[in-house]
């Protein structure tokens, strides 16, 4: 079989395993070339095959392929199964899109990170009500652009990593051989008992800390020697290992957040399928372990709304990512 047969078919068992209830397999060439959207989602596409291929290399030998696709859904979601002896990760679009407005629009406020680059190209708010359209912003000053690019792509790398960390530390085997569920996503609305969610907050820290592990790995890595670093305007977040810490732990700290809002009542830990928001990170860096991948866990489905695919015409310029890991 060619690899383009290949590709095909696993592009085939990702739709009809992953895709039902939350949208379509979405492929960005859909989209026309100029359009900003196209380019973020194809670069991080590369990114992917770039890191799987360096964790395999390096550090995790015995990592079998994993096929990379993204779902066409503006919710913030990811997953991973098993089908056919393959393994799949799935992200929606509407991750990556949130990912990036979010530390954009960050790095858009002049009293944010005012260290960083020139904070007085930036506006302030016009208001204290909430405006669609500010909430999109990208920072006008070039390096405040360029470390906000920087922080997305690392938290979206750790999403990644974590969906990685549920393949092979056996989180997705263990839920379809226990629970017969096809499938690990991390947002799913279905009740569940305290069993359940104690279990889940296991393994999703378990994800969390092969996350946290390969996300430092990288950052130590760019700081002995930066001139590796690409684009080379992101040498200048890696001079030193407490500037490259910084980068990394903003990034995942500000992740945690943004998908997890709030805080936690200790006494309704049970209630919840993850973990509170400020304990993945502190769990993560003092732990490395995980079930071998012959073992599995348990699963959660979940459904979400399929979006019309004109939506996407409207991104606009504050998706032209320019920015993306690279070896």
């Amino acid at each position: 079989m060619s690899q383009e047969e290949t590709e095909k078919e696993l592009q085939e068992l990702f739709e009809r395993v992953g895709c039902p209830g939350r949208g379509w397999r979405f492929d960005p060439s859909i989209l026309r070339p100029e359009q900003g959207l196209r380019t973020m989602l194809e670069r991080h596409k590369r990114a992917v095959e770039i890191w799987l291929r360096d964790v395999r290399m390096q550090y995790v030998p015995t990592m079998g392929p994993v096929h990379f696709d993204y779902i066409e859904n503006w919710d913030v979601n990811a997953l991973a199964f098993e089908s056919d002896n393959h393994d799949f990760v799935g992200v929606y679009v509407g991750a990556i899109v949130t990912i990036y407005g979010f530390f954009g629009s960050l790095l858009a406020y002049p009293r944010f990170l005012m260290s960083i680059g020139n904070p007085l190209a930036e506006e302030e708010w016009k208001s204290d009500i909430v405006d669609p359209q500010q909430l999109f912003r990208q920072p006008k000053d070039l390096a405040r652009r360029s470390f906000a690019h920087l922080i997305a792509t690392i938290a979206i790398v750790f999403l990644f990593a974590h969906e990685i960390g549920h393949l092979m530390n056996g989180h997705v085997k263990l839920l379809g051989t226990k629970k017969g569920m096809p499938l690990l996503a991390e947002f799913d609305p279905t009740q569940k008992t305290r069993e359940e969610n104690l279990t889940l907050q296991r393994l999703e820290m378990d994800a969390d800390a092969f996350a946290v592990g390969q996300g430092l790995t990288t950052a130590l890595g760019r700081a002995g020697d930066p001139n590796h670093v690409f684009p080379p305007d992101w040498r200048q977040w890696y001079g030193t290992s407490r500037q490259a810490l910084f980068s990394w732990t903003l990034a995942i700290y500000g992740f945690f957040r943004l998908f997890f809002k709030g805080t936690v009542n200790l006494d309704d830990l049970d209630s919840t399928n993850h973990p509170p928001p400020e304990h993945p990170v502190e769990h993560g860096t003092d732990q490395r372990g995980g079930v071998s991948k012959e073992k599995g866990a348990q699963g959660i489905d979940t459904t979400a709304r399929t979006n019309y695919r004109g939506g996407y015409e409207d991104c606009g310029d504050w998706t032209s990512a320019d920015y993306v890991y690279a070896a």
